[in-house]
């Protein structure tokens, strides 16, 4: 092979090697859901048992990789992992350390997991289609097809299917989709329904956000709401500011009712479809703090 020498290391007291190391490194950042990879030249890395949202305590973080000899490289805070993705690498940066300094730097950054992955659990979406000309079958529906496309990766039931003459009944079924029109009452009643039967952790609206005199899903949504959550609403604004400036004409909002997040989406299939992807990894989080579930205020 071409080797004139051959050099043998003798391991010496105190000193860890890296594929030890990087043990220490893992211990770290093990948390449920996320299981070790084989070592290989002195890195491991964690992996997603479970599809769910990555949450990183970033200031410890920055402890760890400020030493100059141990490097953790995660995910972005609260990225959505698919199972079996990789979730952080890490190895110290020598071939050996000091096993006291990785002992003191364990001790220092504390017991709870730098990483911690929180599975998605199954909800029920509800979706409500505002605009006269598709309740009065004037055209066609193109928002259910995108809504579908987006959800359907996650643990999710959308729990309605198309049935325009819904809004003529009585008895509205919550396990079907709404198609209304343009109609403040109808929007308000449809929506309270879905809330206060706890038939929906998540509505998400299409249409009836814009400038025109008859849009009043805006409205419609303040009616029923009880808490305001500006923040999504802006975020999908301010994102789709960088696509074309006429989503600054969109007066869409976010509001919770009981135990039920609800969303307004924009006026147009392709608006719907970049929003909801813009915004989709951070509802799951959203839906675990409105409903009190357990530990989820710590993921911040």
């Amino acid at each position: 092979m071409g080797k004139a020498h051959i050099y043998v290391g003798e391991k010496q007291v105190g000193m860890i090697h890296e594929e030890e190391a990087a043990q220490y490194l893992f211990q770290m950042c093990n948390s449920e859901h996320l299981v070790p990879s084989e070592i290989k030249e002195g890195k491991i890395e964690a992996i997603a048992e479970k599809q769910g949202v990555l949450t990183v305590d970033q200031k410890r973080l920055e402890i760890v990789n400020a030493t100059g000899k141990t490097m953790i490289a995660t995910k972005p805070n609260f990225y959505s992992l698919e199972k079996g993705e990789v979730a952080a690498g890490m190895r110290i940066i020598p071939l050996v350390m000091e096993e006291n300094k990785l002992k003191d730097l364990k001790q220092h950054i504390g017991k709870r997991p730098l990483l911690q992955l929180h599975p998605f659990t199954f909800k029920k979406i509800g979706i409500i289609t505002t605009g006269s000309e598709v309740y009065y079958k004037r055209i066609k529906d193109g928002f259910e097809p995108v809504l579908r496309k987006k959800i359907t990766p996650f643990p999710a039931e959308i729990i309605a299917t198309k049935i325009v003459e819904l809004c003529q009944q009585k008895d509205l079924k919550i396990s079907e989709q709404l198609v209304l029109p343009d109609d403040k009452e109808q929007l308000i009643k449809a929506m309270k329904r879905i809330c206060d039967q706890k038939n929906a952790d998540l509505i998400l609206t299409t249409g009836g956000t814009g400038l025109a005199p008859r849009d009043c899903m805006p409205e419609a949504t303040q009616a029923v709401g009880q808490r305001n959550v500006p923040g999504i609403s802006e975020a999908m604004r301010n994102f789709s500011m960088q696509i074309t400036k006429r989503s600054m004409l969109s007066r869409g909002v976010s509001v919770i009712r009981h135990q039920t997040l609800i969303i307004n989406l924009p006026g147009s299939p392709k608006a719907v479809e970049e929003s909801l992807t813009y915004i989709i990894d951070q509802l799951p989080h959203a839906i675990g703090l409105i409903q009190d579930r357990q530990n989820e205020a710590y993921k911040h």
